[in-house]
């Protein structure tokens, strides 16, 4: 703040203490609207975005400052005069920032284990920890950079590069990720090092096509023509990273869809022995519809009624992981009561505490609800008992044909799943290809 508000004046500083938020407002957007499923915890989340914007920066600052001044003799902050001492820089920034943040996907499979399931979840921490890293990194470049140069800033690192940090660290994320996935990291270290290569050699490349765009303009490369010279720089720089988020964003619809398959694979003989519903079962694989149940009952019954509706969602989705990392070969714990045992208990409390939030207090309330029970208000289908039916015919039908073990819906029977015209239900939410 202080080179800023002694350079440009107020304005400057306030722009180097606010546009660097939004990237962070945008990646935090993301991550939500992604972590559809298995819902992570919003500690572990916290605690990945503070490694990226505060844990990771000190050995970062000095490590890079101690290899550059060996190098090169100049500060990570000094003027590059030669593509050689781009390509160095981009090096050193690369493997030192990389091997840092995924520093911090490490911390988070050893200190929560439980937390850290899937592709998906790499994936996500990725993003936080690089947009953490990112928030720090803007702060500094919006203080330090003349007023002149602001516009190039918000253009390279706002709109185009907002979500640079977190593609590289996501990477590493969808590698370990995956060796979660297929059971013990120690045994699976391929895709993870796969990871960590990708991430490095992205940044380098990109870090590298900024710096050189930097030197060649020094060396009046863009005398001729500005704006053919600026394209080509933006697409050299950004073409390939917006390639790799495109491959990130197919992986991670990937993840969700095999997180739908692991709630149907693992859930159907709790129906059975009657720890679920057959409603909580069906809405258990499908994200759109529990989200359309969650926001229903939000705007019927309040915030309350709303969390409990989610922590039920989230402890039915939590015992069928459990349940998958067991099948997949984690240890069980130590004793006879296992954690299993402790999901279907809090999903029955959870339920009944549901209930009752949802059972109408008078006619007036049971004009809300649209007269059914407290059953097809967790469901969320409708506000008449017609739906409610052709949900519960479904559900019938899926059993009967053991459509849940296949992992598909029959095409026939998605009307009877369309309960309202705002529940949208796609190949993704049900899980299908």
């Amino acid at each position: 703040g202080r080179h800023a508000l002694a350079a440009g004046g107020p304005g400057q500083a306030l722009a180097a203490a606010t546009v660097p938020l939004v990237p962070v407002v945008g990646a935090g957007a993301l991550v939500l609207l992604l972590d559809r499923y298995e819902r992570e915890s919003l500690i572990v989340m916290c605690a990945a975005f503070i490694w990226g914007a505060i844990i990771a920066i000190p050995p970062v600052v000095g490590v890079e400052h101690v290899i550059l001044r060996l190098l090169l003799g100049v500060s990570a902050s000094g003027a590059l005069h030669t593509f050689g001492q781009a390509g160095v820089q981009a090096t050193v920034a690369a493997l030192t920032e990389e091997t840092f943040k995924g520093a911090g996907l490490l911390a988070l499979i050893a200190v929560a284990h439980d937390e850290f399931d899937n592709v998906t979840d790499g994936v996500l921490y990725g993003l936080l920890i690089g947009a953490g890293f990112a928030l720090a990194e803007n702060f500094a470049y919006f203080a330090l950079t003349p007023r002149a140069d602001l516009g190039f800033l918000v253009l390279g690192r706002i709109l185009l590069g907002w979500l640079s940090h977190s593609t590289f660290t996501a990477l590493l994320g969808a590698g370990l990720g995956y060796a979660r996935e297929r059971g013990a990291l120690r045994r699976h270290w391929r895709a993870p090092a796969l990871g960590f290569i990708a991430a490095c050699a992205l940044h380098l490349y990109f870090d590298f096509a900024v710096f050189a765009t930097d030197v060649a303009a020094r060396d009046g490369w863009a005398a001729g023509s500005a704006r053919v010279f600026t394209a080509l720089a933006l697409l050299a720089a950004y073409g390939p990273l917006f390639v790799t988020q495109a491959a990130l964003l197919r992986i991670t619809l990937a993840a969700l869809r095999r997180e739908a398959e692991i709630a149907r694979a693992h859930l159907d003989d709790e129906v059975i022995g009657g720890a679920l519903t057959p409603e909580e079962y069906l809405r258990a694989q499908n994200a759109g519809l529990r989200d359309h149940a969650e926001r229903a009952i939000f705007v019927t019954r309040g915030a309350r009624a709303y969390l409990t509706a989610r922590a039920l969602h989230q402890a039915i989705i939590g015992l069928a992981f459990r349940k998958w990392h067991v099948a997949l070969g984690d240890a069980e714990k130590p004793g006879e009561r296992q954690p299993e045992d402790a999901y279907r208990e809090r999903i029955t409390r959870l339920r009944d505490s549901l209930q009752r939030q949802l059972a109408p207090a008078d006619a007036e309330d049971e004009r809300v609800v649209g007269g059914g029970d407290a059953r097809d208000v967790i469901l969320g289908v409708a506000q008449n008992e017609e739906p409610a039916k052709r949900d519960k015919l479904l559900i019938q039908r899926v059993f009967e044909r053991g459509d849940h073990r296949r992992g598909q819906i029959k095409p026939a029977d998605r009307p009877l799943l369309d309960v309202q015209a705002e529940v949208p239900v796609d190949d993704r939410d049900m899980g299908g290809g």
